[in-house]
């Protein structure tokens, strides 16, 4: 799947839990909070609003976009899951 028209500004942001980013058609997360850890490596399924779903078929996750991308000076960044993601250079 590739990025929506309203999301190809999101791909190429990146942190600690996203380590290849968000993608145009995949994404892979890793986070530990609390001492449990949280990992998905799948397809982008689709977006519902400004959330998206990660997987196949039943078998999916939704992130939930705090805030869509946005300018902080001259870097470009976004909240998904209360984790703040830079965008990389492209």
């Amino acid at each position: 799947m590739f990025l929506a028209l309203g999301q190809k500004n999101w791909g190429g942001f990146i942190s600690r839990e996203f380590p290849d980013g968000l993608l145009d058609g995949s994404v892979r997360y890793n986070r530990i909070k609390g001492g449990a850890t949280s990992s998905i490596d799948g397809p982008l399924k689709g977006f519902v609003g400004d959330n998206f779903e990660v997987g196949i078929g039943p078998l999916c996750t939704t992130f939930i976009v705090n805030k869509p991308p946005y300018q902080d000076g001259d870097a470009w960044k976004m909240v998904v899951d209360d984790i703040e993601l830079t965008k990389t250079v492209q």
